[in-house]
């Protein structure tokens, strides 16, 4: 059992920053796995990209699940950025 949320190698990608699994132990034995999409979203096109992440986000979570294994949720946490 690790704490260390696992993160997802070789994303490249214009606006995600990360992509990691996180693994919630307070359950005990039976325990809650989210994958965790970090994204910088730009003020000027932040609509746009909020849109094509939602478009992708199906064959980013087959990618995750294939590196992965088997997940619960899916959490998009976004960063505004100023430019």
């Amino acid at each position: 059992m690790s704490l260390i949320p696992k993160q997802m190698p070789h994303l490249a990608h214009p606006f995600i920053s990360s992509v990691y699994l996180k693994e919630d132990y307070s359950k005990g034995f039976k325990h809650d796995k989210t994958l965790i999409v970090e994204v910088n979203l730009r003020k000027d096109t932040g609509q746009a990209d909020y849109q094509r992440l939602l478009t992708e986000l199906p064959s980013l979570t087959a990618k995750a699940q294939s590196y992965f294994g088997h997940f619960e949720n899916v959490d998009i946490r976004m960063h505004p950025t100023k430019q």
